[in-house]
């Protein structure tokens, strides 16, 4: 067993018998994490633990590891940033929700990932001082940028079938491993050159530093197109 502080993202948290809590956790060291926190609402405690357990929290964890256990334990953990301005306005709670349930979703326990761990910590960074006629945007970079740190990203820069060069009239199909061009055809989403430049600028390989603002006319069809790619790899 080893003691260990982790640099940590609270992305959930459960009541689990009278007086403890189950957190989980993203860090960068580890991956995704599952920590009790014992006695952390006894009315002994002084509960210190359970309010730095807040969802979206970032905390340092001090936790005791073994390889050997699924959930581990954590002993105390330090408020880094608890993102105040997140939860105090519904758009941007909405949105960070979902980061941290698409984080739950399409990630595994102890499956370290560097890319994740920067998108969501850059995403929360984002969202709490963006505009908040942005955050739509932000929220499909973020996803965009969890498929590219699971390797799941589409072929976007050139038709995914015979590697020409894209224009008006091609398709996008998870199946066919993103764009195909029209020539190559087949069934699909049909694109115009806006919609693939977006495509382009969503899942570029270069880290997102900003917000991608993405025309309020193509939200809705660069969400289905993220969201038909995310079904036929994770459903």
């Amino acid at each position: 067993m080893e003691i260990a502080r982790f640099d940590s993202i609270v992305l959930k948290r459960l009541k689990f018998g009278d007086t403890s809590l189950i957190a989980t956790l993203l860090t960068r060291e580890r991956g995704k994490m599952s920590v009790i926190a014992k006695g952390a609402r006894s009315p002994k405690s002084n509960r210190g633990l359970a309010s730095a357990l807040e969802p979206l929290n970032r905390i340092e964890a001090t936790v005791y590891a073994k390889p050997t256990r699924t959930m581990q334990v954590i002993s105390s953990a330090e408020i880094l940033d608890d993102f105040h301005a997140i939860k105090s306005d519904f758009d941007r709670i909405t949105a960070a929700t979902l980061f941290a349930k698409h984080i739950e979703r399409m990630t595994f326990e102890e499956d370290a990932c560097a890319r994740t761990w920067d998108a969501l910590l850059t995403s929360l960074t984002l969202l709490a001082s963006c505009e908040l006629d942005e955050v739509p945007s932000l929220r499909l970079r973020f996803r965009a940028e969890i498929l590219s740190a699971g390797g799941l990203a589409p072929i976007v820069e050139s038709c995914s079938l015979c590697g020409d060069i894209l224009g008006g009239g091609a398709k996008f199909s998870a199946k066919g491993g993103g764009i195909r061009c029209e020539k190559c055809g087949g069934s699909g989403i049909t694109l115009d050159e806006t919609d693939i430049a977006l495509l382009k600028a969503l899942f570029a390989n270069a880290p997102h530093d900003g917000v991608l603002r993405i025309p309020e006319g193509k939200l809705k069809k660069i969400e289905a197109i993220i969201e038909h790619h995310e079904r036929f790899h994770y459903d």
